[in-house]
């Protein structure tokens, strides 16, 4: 194999590996960008679920509020929902954030924290049943329930912010695959592409080279074919196998062969 085909051969091997190699991008690049939107949406999830945890406390505490400044039971059913909803609300928000330590120590923070304000409230509301308003209100004026509260909007707020820095690390990462593999299937292709022009050109190359050989073969044995005609001796050339390929006019006269006639004929005895 010459030096031409050598490197066709190697230049058509290269782009058939870098043609599978895009194939085989091509063809996870949609699993790549699945997982990353899944990633995102769980982060949203989490995001919207703490959202949800925060609306039940919130409306744990003001359904607390009007009883307690009205005493109409209407005031009591917004109190009574979240009461009911927030255990499975907290339990959501704890599966989500599961595979994340920080966000799994501030819901064990939060577990003793709701608990104590779901007291807290329960006690205003049977001290403003049972006592009346002013007796209700004496806890409610001290800082102690309102520091939970804050305790708890904090640790609720740190969580989304944390899952918004995690949804934002993932979108960017997402953006970050999708141009990776554009940039790759680009240039993978256009290299690929270059390889099979360049095999190409190097057959193209070996065959003008044959050509020209032969047409240098053609040419010398022409010269040399009017040289053997020239001379004054006799002279007969034959192929590997004995047969006649050529006969100077000094030799057809002495054989006695007509020039046409000797080619492939087995050489004559002297």
């Amino acid at each position: 194999m010459t030096r031409l085909r050598r490197v066709a051969a190697l230049g058509l091997a290269l782009a058939l590996a870098l043609l599978l190699t895009v194939a085989l991008v091509t063809l996870l690049a949609p699993r790549w960008t699945l997982e990353a939107g899944d990633a995102s949406r769980h982060a949203l999830e989490a995001i919207a679920q703490a959202e949800t945890l925060q609306s039940r406390v919130t409306d744990l505490e003001t359904g607390q509020r009007g009883f307690v400044l009205t005493d109409d039971p209407a005031y009591l059913e917004p109190h009574r929902q979240a009461e009911k909803r927030l255990p499975k609300d907290f339990a959501r928000l704890r599966h989500l954030t599961s595979d994340n330590p920080r966000q799994r120590a501030r819901l064990d923070e939060l577990v003793p924290l709701l608990e104590k304000k779901r007291k807290e409230l329960d006690a205003t509301l049977e001290l403003r049943r049972s006592q009346g308003l002013a007796a209700a209100l004496t806890p409610i004026e001290t800082d102690v329930g309102k520091r939970t509260m804050d305790r708890i909007r904090a640790l609720i707020s740190e969580l989304k912010r944390e899952e918004r820095a995690l949804l934002d690390a993932r979108l960017a990462t997402r953006g970050l695959e999708r141009r990776r593999t554009a940039l790759l299937v680009i240039l993978g292709s256009g290299i690929a592409a270059a390889l099979v022009l360049a095999a190409v050109l190097a057959l193209l190359l070996q065959m003008a080279e044959r050509v020209r050989a032969e047409r240098a073969t053609r040419e010398s044995e022409q010269r040399l074919v009017v040289t053997l005609s020239s001379i004054g001796d006799a002279v007969i050339a034959t192929n590997t196998d004995g047969r006649v390929m050529f006969m100077n006019p000094v030799a057809v006269s002495l054989t006695g062969w007509p020039l046409k006639e000797s080619h492939n004929l087995p050489t004559p005895v002297c």
